[in-house]
C-alpha cells in the first residue's frame, strides 16, 4: 500500500513560491541556446559560485503559473533517470518569465547532430536504446511524453553513447484529455493524432511516444522523415508504408529498401497504424544486436564506377530538406513541392542503385545517347534475350522500368539513325556494324 501511494505521488503536482530575480543582477548571461514556440534556453554563470548552468525561461504570457509548475515538478522528479536530463532545484520568475536551472548538454542537441543521410548504425542503436530506456521509466510512472522529436534529445557524447531526454511541457498521465502539442513536426505526429482536429480534446497514451520513438530511429538513420505526415488519405509515402504494412502487397516502400528485415519488423510493429496494436517502447531491445542496414554487394561498388551523380543529387536533396525540416515555425506546410522532388530523387537514386548491382547485363553509361533526350543514366542492355527478360521481370517486381524501355517510349522521331549507332529497345539492342557497347570491362566495339 505504501509502494502505491509513493508511487503516485509524481502526479501531485507541486507549488513552489517563485521569487522575483533580476537576472542581470544574479547571472552573467553567455549565449541563448535556442529558442521555441514558449520558451528560450540561455547559458548562463552564477555569478557568487561561479558555476556554469543552462536557464530554461518559460514565456508567462503563453505559459500559465500551473502549466509551468506542471513541468518543473516533472522534470524534477524524473531526473535521476541516467537518459533524463538532470534538473536542479532552482527556479524563480524574472523578466515576464518563469525561469529554472537544468544540465547544460555540451554537444547540444539531436536535430544539430544528425547529418545529412543519417548517422552511423552504432550511434542509432546507442540513442533507440538510451530513448527506451527513459521512455520505460516513464511509461512505469503513468506518464505519456507526447512531444518526442530530435530538438528534445540532448547530446552528450560524439558517439550518442549518452544522450538525455528534456522538455516535460507536454508530459501529462496516460489516459488525460490533452489537445495537440502546438509545435510538434507533422511527420512525428501519430495517425490517431493525425485524425483530431484542432483544439479537439483527445485521450493520450502511451502508444503515441512509441510511434515518435519509430520515427526518430528512422530519421537518424536516414537524415529525413519517411513522410511528410501519418495521412492514410493524403500522404502518398504513408499510404505506400500503410498498403505494405497491412501484407496487401509485398513491395517495400522505397524510404525502406536499405534496412535489414530484422528492422523492417521492428518498424512495422512501431509504426503500427493502430494504437491499440502498436509495440511498447521496449520492442526496440529486442533488435539491438540485428544488423540494422543492408550491406550492399561487391558488384554494387564494381559497376558503379564511384559515387554516382544521383547518389550525390540525394544527399543534397536529404540535407536540403534536413535543414528546412529543423526551422521552427509551421513552415512544413509549405513544403510539398521540395518533397514531392525529393521523393522523385530517392525514387531514381533507389532505381540506379539497383541497376549498379545487376552485373554484367546492365552497363551504365552518363552520357546521353545520340538520338535520345539527355538522360542522367543511359543504360544500355548487353546480356542475352533471356537474361534480359529475367532482368525486367526483377525491375518490375521492384516497381521499375529500364532507362532503354523508358527511353524508347519517350524517343523523339528523329529520322534514320546514323551508322554505328546503338538503338536500345525493349526487346534488345539494335546494334549495327561499329556500334559501340560499354561494358564493365571496357567498351566493346562489334564487327
Amino acid at each position: 500500500m505504501r509502494g502505491d501511494k509513493k508511487e503516485s505521488s509524481i502526479h501531485r503536482i507541486q507549488e513552489v513560491a517563485l521569487e522575483d530575480v533580476e537576472m542581470s543582477r544574479d547571472y552573467d548571461v553567455i549565449k541563448t541556446l535556442g529558442e521555441g514556440c514558449f520558451a528560450k534556453v540561455l547559458l548562463a554563470t552564477h555569478r557568487r559560485t561561479s558555476t556554469t548552468i543552462v536557464l530554461k525561461a518559460i514565456h508567462t504570457e503563453l505559459t500559465g503559473v500551473k502549466d509551468f509548475y506542471r513541468e518543473f515538478h516533472y522534470s524534477y522528479h524524473l531526473s535521476p533517470h541516467p537518459n533524463i536530463l538532470s534538473v536542479y532545484s532552482v527556479v524563480f520568475k524574472a523578466d515576464d518569465c518563469f525561469v529554472f536551472a537544468q544540465e547544460y548538454a555540451p554537444l547540444g542537441d539531436l536535430a544539430g547532430n544528425v547529418r545529412a543521410g543519417g548517422l552511423p548504425e552504432q550511434a542509432c542503436k546507442n540513442i533507440a536504446q538510451q530513448l527506451a530506456s527513459a521512455l520505460e521509466f516513464l511509461h512505469s510512472k503513468d506518464l505519456v511524453y507526447r512531444d518526442l522529436k530530435l530538438e528534445n534529445i540532448l547530446v552528450f557524447a560524439a558517439d550518442m553513447s549518452k544522450v538525455k531526454l528534456c522538455d516535460f511541457g507536454s508530459t501529462r498521465r496516460d489516459g488525460s484529455l490533452v489537445t495537440k502539442t502546438k509545435c510538434t513536426w507533422h511527420p512525428f505526429i501519430p495517425p490517431e493524432v493525425c485524425e483530431v482536429v484542432s483544439n479537439e480534446r483527445y485521450h493520450c497514451r502511451t502508444t503515441a511516444d512509441c510511434w515518435q520513438l519509430g520515427i526518430i530511429i528512422f530519421v537518424c538513420l536516414t537524415g529525413c522523415p519517411p513522410w511528410q505526415s501519418a495521412d492514410s488519405i493524403s500522404d502518398p509515402a504513408y499510404c505506400g508504408f500503410l498498403r505494405w504494412q497491412k501484407r496487401r502487397t509485398t513491395k517495400i516502400p522505397p524510404q525502406f529498401r536499405r534496412f535489414s528485415s530484422r528492422l523492417l519488423r521492428m518498424f512495422r510493429r512501431l509504426l503500427e497504424h493502430k494504437a491499440d496494436k502498436r509495440s511498447s517502447v521496449s520492442e526496440v531491445n529486442k533488435y539491438l544486436k540485428d544488423a540494422w542496414m543492408e550491406r550492399k554487394s561487391p558488384a554494387a561498388t564494381a559497376v558503379g564506377g564511384g559515387t554516382s551523380s544521383s547518389a550525390a543529387a540525394v544527399s543534397g536533396g536529404k540535407r536540403d530538406y534536413l535543414n528546412m525540416y529543423q526551422d521552427h515555425g509551421d513552415e512544413h506546410n509549405q513544403l510539398s513541392d521540395e518533397r514531392h522532388h525529393y521523393d522523385e530523387i530517392q525514387d531514381n537514386y533507389q532505381r540506379d542503385d539497383y541497376l549498379r548491382t545487376v552485373g554484367h547485363n546492365m552497363a551504365v553509361s552518363l552520357k546521353p545517347s545520340w538520338n535520345s533526350p539527355p538522360v542522367e543514366a543511359v543504360v544500355t542492355t548487353t546480356g542475352n534475350r533471356d537474361e534480359r527478360e529475367e532482368d525486367d521481370q526483377r525491375l518490375s517486381r521492384d516497381g521499375c522500368t529500364s532507362s532503354a524501355s523508358r527511353e524508347w517510349d519517350s524517343m523523339p522521331r528523329r529520322g534514320p539513325a546514323r551508322p554505328g549507332s546503338v538503338i536500345a529497345c525493349p526487346g534488345g539492342d539494335q546494334q549495327r556494324p561499329g556500334s559501340v557497347i560499354a561494358c564493365p570491362g571496357g567498351d566493346q566495339r562489334v564487327q
